[in-house]
């Protein structure tokens, strides 16, 4: 049997005794001392899981890594950037590609912070010259290269007046921008600009020339350019020194502009800028002791008299001579000649002997004589045909050529031409119109009905035409002006409906580039009738003119 036995504080014991024995229970009596520690009893069973504690975060990318995000304890990140996987090499510094990558590289761009002093806003891109310092800050204005230069740095931001940023003295520049990208190619040199900021065009003058760097690329789209600032800090060009002057080392050894007056010499030259003493021909003769050449070099060799040009020399090798060519003596059969290049052929300007006679032109195929007078007044120069030239009044062709009055009614059912009745020009100022106008031309398309004849005098002869029609017609009918043969009068064609009224139509020419532009030929115009459908017309013309120029 068992039996648990509780005290006042709570703790019990358990008794165990044969089922056939007695447990005598008496009244309490005095503590007995602690006894030894028993041995370590068995390990329990595990308890039950305690809640999760923080531990680290889920999720994260290769070479990322944890970072606080606040104070807060186990309040962590992943990075936003990636640091690399291994070392680099000796002297490489870790660079960011503002993307989130972090890599071991080589320095590319050396820059210090500066102060704009300027007393206005500086944008990025801008070369500044320092003028002093705050701290450890550089005082920057707007370098220019006439005054203040050279350029110590090229702004990396927009600055402020006062503000304080960055200034790029040896690197890479990204992204600046300006007016229109297009203007610019990957590989040009900038320089400082003279009145400030820089440029592409070489200074000239007596402004610095200063080598800034070079363009490595070019945004048209978003007007922007990036390069290689190579140059801040030194002018790495001859300077450009004022006209007529050379550099002359002085006492200390420093080159120094010097004006070629200033150069003392000897011999036939008192300077440098000086002429020969010795130029002037003087009362003495000179005497070639051998074959001399003059060259040009591309330059005009002038022979003046008292400031005034007589006979020049060109490199082209023309002569112009501003006064009389006197030849005196012999001249080869009464001529002068004047050949081509290759000494073939030539154009000969020969007299009769006396110069009273007349006075030819030998060309290399024909003879040309000119007339001995002068002519009237409005003359032109004719030929015969033989080479034989004379003075005459020329042939004019211009005028307008009018008839009027052809009042013959035409009565018809079918396609017909107009027959043009005889007439005469009421004003011309030389014959135009052949002798057979309105007579039949059996030779030509309209065979006996008739066409005015045209006789083309010159080559340059143009002519524009106006024909006036009055026409009654029941029917629909086209009235065209034709030639028979292409090219010479430009058809006009013109529709007339039916109406028991009288119809007035004027066909005209516009366009004369072709029209009697080849003398000696003989041309035609008439008046093409055609019907559309049975009916009878009246038609006559009107008015009818050709104007010639």
């Amino acid at each position: 049997m068992s039996i648990t036995v509780t005290n006042q504080d709570g703790y019990s014991v358990e008794i165990t005794a044969p089922a056939d024995s007695s447990i005598t229970v008496t009244s309490k009596g005095p503590k007995g001392d602690t006894g030894e520690t028993g041995a370590t009893g068995a390990t329990g069973a595990t308890g039950a899981d305690g809640a999760d504690g923080a531990g680290v975060i889920v999720g994260g990318n290769e070479n990322e890594f944890l970072q606080k995000n606040s104070a807060t304890d186990y309040d962590t990140k992943w990075s936003a950037y990636t640091l690399p996987a291994a070392d680099g090499t000796d002297r490489q510094v870790l660079m960011t590609d503002g993307a989130g990558t972090v890599s071991f590289a080589y320095p590319q761009t050396i820059a210090e912070n500066v102060k704009n002093v300027s007393g206005g806003p500086l944008s990025k891109g801008t070369p500044v010259h320092v003028t002093g310092s705050v701290g450890n800050l550089a005082e920057v204005i707007a370098a220019d290269a006439a005054t203040n230069y050279p350029a110590h740095f090229v702004l990396d931001e927009d600055l402020a007046d006062e503000g304080e940023g960055k200034g790029i003295a040896l690197g890479f520049i990204n992204n600046v921008d300006v007016p229109d990208a297009s203007i610019y190619t990957e590989g040009q040199t900038v320089y400082l600009g003279a009145s400030g900021g820089w440029t592409t065009t070489k200074p000239t003058g007596t402004n610095a020339i200063q080598n800034l760097g070079i363009i490595i690329k070019v945004n048209t789209s978003g007007n922007k350019i990036s390069g290689i600032i190579m140059g801040a800090g030194r002018a790495n060009d001859v300077p450009n020194i004022p006209n007529g002057q050379t550099w002359i080392g002085n006492a200390s050894g420093v080159a120094t502009p010097t004006t070629l007056a200033d150069v003392a010499t000897s011999g036939s030259y008192n300077d440098l800028s000086d002429q020969p003493t010795d130029v002037n021909l003087g009362s003495t003769d000179l005497t070639l002791s051998g074959a001399r050449v003059v060259e040009m070099n591309g330059n005009t060799l002038d022979f003046k008299n008292g400031g005034t040009s007589e006979i020049k020399f060109f490199p082209a090798g023309n002569v112009q001579i501003n006064n009389r060519l006197t030849i005196d003596g012999d001249i080869e059969d009464s001529s002068i000649r004047m050949f081509d290049n290759g000494n073939s052929n030539a154009v000969t300007i020969a007299t009769s002997g006396s110069m009273s006679g007349n006075v030819s032109v030998i060309l290399p195929t024909t003879n040309l004589t000119f007339p001995t007078s002068a002519g009237s007044s409005g003359d032109v120069l004719k030929t015969d045909g033989s080479g034989n030239l004379s003075f005459g009044n020329a042939v004019s062709r211009g005028g307008t050529y009018s008839y009027s009055g052809y009042a013959t009614d035409v009565t018809n059912t079918a396609t017909f031409y107009y027959q043009f009745p005889s007439a005469t020009a009421t004003s011309s100022s030389t014959d135009m119109i052949s002798s057979n106008v309105g007579q039949g031309v059996s030779q030509a398309t309209y065979g006996a009905n008739g066409a005015m004849l045209l006789d083309g005098l010159s080559s340059t002869d143009s002519a524009t035409y106006s024909i006036t029609v009055k026409v009654t017609t029941n029917t629909t009918i086209a009235i065209q002006v034709v030639s028979p043969s292409a090219g010479q009068f430009a058809a006009a064609t013109q529709f007339a409906f039916s109406s028991a009224s009288e119809q007035t139509f004027t066909l005209t020419q516009s366009s004369p580039t072709a029209c009697l532009s080849q003398a000696g030929n003989q041309w035609y115009l008439g008046v093409f009738v055609q019907l559309f459908a049975a009916g009878s017309v009246d038609f006559r013309v009107e008015d009818l003119s050709i104007t010639v120029s």
